[in-house]
């Protein structure tokens, strides 16, 4: 009699559809079991601006006065503006800063961590008197005097021969991590100044 029954639930199940098997083609039409939807939600993610980026951790170094004209190095070689340049020797300074004798270069270079790369980062140049710039090796560019030359930058008031020069828009040569810019002055004549202010831009 159970064996009875049991057989005439099976046959209801199938004249309803509920058994799984196609009619026709006998093919299992089971749905998956326990099979959690795709999830399709977007990435809950809040896009990269300005808030809260600040580059107050850019601490600068100064090398020693030099003269010559060709780019220092340190003991194993690298150029002052490379990765893993040794700046034993150098002194702390904060920017600006107005300390290269006359007839004079002077190189400074700064360390500073990025987390995420923000929308847009320019910088903001002003030297008495020429100014060469590298960030993350990479040559940023060089305005004012060449070696032991008049020619400032952003810098009028005591300059005969000076360059008005926009911020400059670095954002393409910043890494996720750590970054290293470096800079070099040349003082041919009285007076001496240095600056390089980032600021972040949004649109």
């Amino acid at each position: 009699m159970r064996r009875l029954l049991c057989l005439l639930l099976c046959a209801a199940c199938s004249d309803y559809g509920l058994s799984g098997k196609d009619k026709t083609t006998g093919a299992d039409t089971s749905p998956p079991a326990d099979t959690a939807p795709p999830d399709t939600a977007p990435p809950d993610t809040e896009p990269i601006d300005c808030t809260g980026v600040t580059f107050d951790d850019w601490a600068w170094t100064a090398s020693p006065p030099f003269t010559e004209e060709a780019d220092p190095t340190d003991s194993s070689g690298n150029l002052w503006h490379e990765s893993g340049f040794d700046t034993a020797g150098h002194s702390a300074v904060a920017l600006p800063h107005a300390d290269i004798p006359i007839g004079h270069d002077r190189v400074y270079l700064a360390t500073f961590r990025l987390d995420a790369i923000p929308p847009d980062v320019s910088l903001n140049l002003q030297s008495d008197d020429g100014l060469r710039v590298y960030l993350n090796g990479a040559l940023v560019g060089q305005w004012g005097g060449t070696w032991q030359q008049e020619g400032c930058v952003n810098e009028q008031a005591s300059c005969k021969e000076f360059e008005l020069v926009a911020p400059v828009r670095v954002t393409d040569l910043l890494v996720e991590g750590d970054n290293v810019i470096a800079a070099r002055v040349t003082n041919p004549v009285v007076n001496a100044y240095f600056s390089i202010v980032p600021e972040c831009v949004e649109d």
